[in-house]
């Protein structure tokens, strides 16, 4: 081995051992929430610990509603807000690959043939010169060092991001789903209260017919009779709220689903019993609440990617 490449050995070797990861490490703050003391025991409602079983993925199915499950189902199905949100979520993942796939060996190879016929003057002849055929090829290599941790931190920086959007898309999953819910409970309920104030309006009207005909058998007096037909009035006063809450109601589900109110689930708009969930919803403790929240997910996965830019910048 010669001097020459000995020392360049040496001095790569050099190189090498000089390679560092700059910028900070991500670590979750100490100042962080799920760290308080308070929030690792099981929480409790009136003194009575809550459900500490993880929650189901399709927890609307604890209503044991096969309309609401089928309303669900269609939402998810036809919702905007979703496709944008998977899209997204596999621009992250390919984002992810072209990190992971940047630096280290390249190679590549060019090939190239022609034609060639030159004049016979240009070598002081009489006679033409025969036609050339000429072909070459090159071939390169390289290998790109991640000498100060640049690579190393786009790959931290991805996978935060692809870790941030998926909570996104967590979060716009469970938001479709808890209005989907909100609109059918609230037709539910317009109606179980709509059929509630209905029967109060038809006592009232009895009791008003009653009292007309006392007064008049002279057993009452008109102040009765007012007083009567002024609750009557007032209970059918507040019959067109009911109404309207139901019709607010099917026009939410309506933009949910993206579907007209006559091709909604049959039986939706009549619904008169308020969905009741068969069982506690399962919680856990605090630290766990807080892990299982999306949103909070995706403001840490944004830390931890902004983190690792520092690093690329640096």
């Amino acid at each position: 081995m010669s001097k020459a490449s000995g020392l360049a050995i040496a001095g790569l070797g050099l190189l090498l051992s000089a390679c560092q990861v700059v910028g900070p490490d991500y670590h979750l703050p100490e100042e962080a929430a799920i760290h308080r003391e308070d929030l690792q025991g099981e929480l409790a409602v009136n003194g009575k610990p809550v459900v500490s079983a993880p929650v189901p993925a399709d927890w609307w199915r604890l209503y044991q509603d096969p309309r609401l499950d089928q309303l669900v189902q269609q939402a998810m199905a036809s919702n905007t807000d979703l496709r944008v949100a998977a899209a997204s979520l596999l621009r992250a993942r390919a984002q992810v690959d072209a990190a992971e796939a940047a630096g280290g060996w390249s190679g590549g190879v060019k090939m190239g043939a022609q034609r060639l016929q030159e004049s016979g003057e240009a070598f002081l002849l009489p006679e033409k010169v025969p036609v050339a055929n000429i072909g070459d090829i090159g071939i390169s290599a390289s290998y790109q060092f991640d000498l100060f941790g640049t690579l190393q931190r786009g790959i931290e920086a991805a996978k935060a991001n692809a870790d941030a959007t998926q909570a996104a898309a967590d979060t716009a999953r469970i938001t479709l789903v808890a209005d989907v819910v909100r609109a059918y409970t609230q037709v539910c309920a317009a109606n179980e209260e709509r059929e509630i104030a209905q029967h109060s309006l038809d006592l009232q009207a009895q009791s008003t017919t009653l009292i007309q005909r006392l007064r008049d058998a002279g057993r009452g007096d008109e102040t009765q009779v007012t007083r009567s037909q002024t609750q009557f009035k007032s209970l059918r006063a507040d019959m067109p709220r009911y109404e309207a809450a139901r019709q607010a109601g099917l026009f939410r589900l309506s933009m949910l689903l993206a579907k007209p109110l006559d091709q909604l689930p049959a039986g939706t708009d009549s619904c008169a019993e308020l969905p009741k969930i068969t069982q506690l919803v399962p919680v856990g403790d605090g630290a766990s609440l807080l892990k299982r929240r999306p949103d909070i997910r995706q403001a840490e996965r944004r830390l931890a990617a902004a983190t690792a830019r520092i690093g690329i910048a640096t």
